[in-house]
């Protein structure tokens, strides 16, 4: 009597002998020559396959009838530039010239606001007043610059028909010239202040004539786009420097792609990219990577690529997930072979290589990468072999019925 694990292995032999028996059935049935499958000795291997250069092959021999029914075909090994697609997650963030953030050039109050979130604007299109005694103090200190200005002009003028007349002597016209100098100095300052807080060059052409000091200071919009997010309301205080809002140009995004240590060996500036939605891939856009970041993303791990993408209708928008694809070139010839002609005996990879019309050798590769479509081998293949790209389970099997009925 047999206990239950032996009777579980009985079970599991008969099933597995009963298939290969049916698939033997199937080969034969087209022909009454019988499959031959020849044990090759140990023959000699490149070192990078094996450490001990020697590994155990073994080939398929089939009739010719039996190679129509199968029809297998089989393509050349080239070794060649070669492209191939990567797929990486890719993230959306507003183009570094296309965003700008609007800060309190000083400290005020918000007196008027002319446009809210989602809005238009163009550039230069006025977004809000801010009332600032700080500001006040600006222009009064440019107004009193310029009078101090104009008057050590006036002084200088006259000094000069002075001098002219011998009246004045030359220092009291070296003393003039200096104070001039030194009143424009102080004008410039203060023109330069009016400028850096935001004040627009007509808005102070215009304070020479007023008649009295506006201390609102008008906010204008740095670039045309879209308000994205508005931080103020009417009458609420601020600080030199607080946020207030910000602005969107969505005509060009920047989608940065997370692409692994290993993945990212041969990705380089210029590589086509292509961005598009994961559950919509008709959806997409296109362009080429513009930077590559030195090192790596500190939470992911990732290299990050940097691409700048002109958008279609407003899409994508800054904070959507994307499916990013990079078209990579090798840098150097390289063996790329479909990833449906490879097997696997253990963790070995394999192919069966075309060693005559009826003959196929099962070959051990190494592959340096696998991609959705293709695998790239660094060992094991030469120019102008052929290998098989179809019917691979079926010559795998045959290989495991032989060695299971050695066994």
């Amino acid at each position: 009597m047999m206990n239950t694990s032996e009777r579980k292995l009985f079970l599991k032999n008969l099933i597995f002998m009963t298939a290969m028996f049916l698939l033997l059935l199937f080969f034969t049935a087209c022909d009454k020559d019988e499959i031959k499958i020849e044990d090759a000795s140990e023959i000699e291997v490149p070192p990078s396959i094996s450490e001990n250069n020697k590994i155990k092959t073994k080939y398929i021999s089939l009739n010719k009838s039996q190679i129509d029914e199968l029809k297998i075909e089989t393509i050349a090994i080239k070794k060649e530039i070669t492209s191939h697609i990567l797929s990486v997650p890719g993230f959306v963030f507003p183009a570094p010239d296309n965003i700008s953030i609007i800060s309190a050039p000083l400290d005020g109050r918000v007196a008027k606001i002319y446009a809210h979130e989602g809005e238009h604007v163009k550039r230069g299109q006025i977004l809000l007043e801010l009332e600032s005694y700080e500001y006040g103090n600006l222009v009064a200190e440019y107004l009193q610059a310029n009078a101090e200005k104009v008057y050590q002009e006036n002084k200088l003028t006259r000094i000069k028909l002075l001098v002219d007349k011998k009246i004045s002597s030359m220092s009291d016209l070296d003393k003039a010239e200096a104070e001039f100098t030194r009143a424009n100095a102080v004008l410039r300052g203060a023109y330069s202040k009016l400028k850096a807080v935001g004040t627009t060059e007509n808005d102070i052409n215009n304070l020479i004539n007023s008649t009295t000091i506006n201390s609102n200071l008008k906010i204008f919009a740095p670039l045309s786009g879209t308000i994205d997010q508005h931080l103020i309301e009417h009458g609420q205080s601020v600080i030199a420097y607080d946020k207030m809002l910000s602005i969107i140009d969505l005509s060009k995004v920047l989608v940065r792609g997370y692409v692994s240590p290993d993945d990212g060996a041969n990705v380089k500036a210029g590589d086509k990219i292509k961005a598009a939605q994961k559950n919509n891939v008709l959806n997409f856009i296109e362009g080429n990577i513009s930077t590559i970041n030195p090192a790596l993303d500190e939470i992911n791990k990732s290299i990050v690529i940097n691409a700048e993408l002109n958008t279609k209708n407003n899409w994508p928008k800054p904070g959507e997930n994307l499916k990013v694809e990079i078209t990579v070139i090798s840098s150097s010839p390289e063996i790329t072979i479909p990833l449906s002609s490879v097997a696997y005996d253990g963790d070995q990879s394999v192919v069966f290589v075309k060693a005559s019309e009826t003959k196929f050798e099962q070959r051990p590769i190494i592959i340096k990468k696998i991609y959705a479509q293709s695998a790239i081998v660094s060992a094991g293949l030469y120019e102008d072999e052929e290998i098989a790209v179809n019917q691979i389970f079926s010559l795998k099997a045959l290989i495991r019925f032989e060695d299971y009925a050695e066994e």
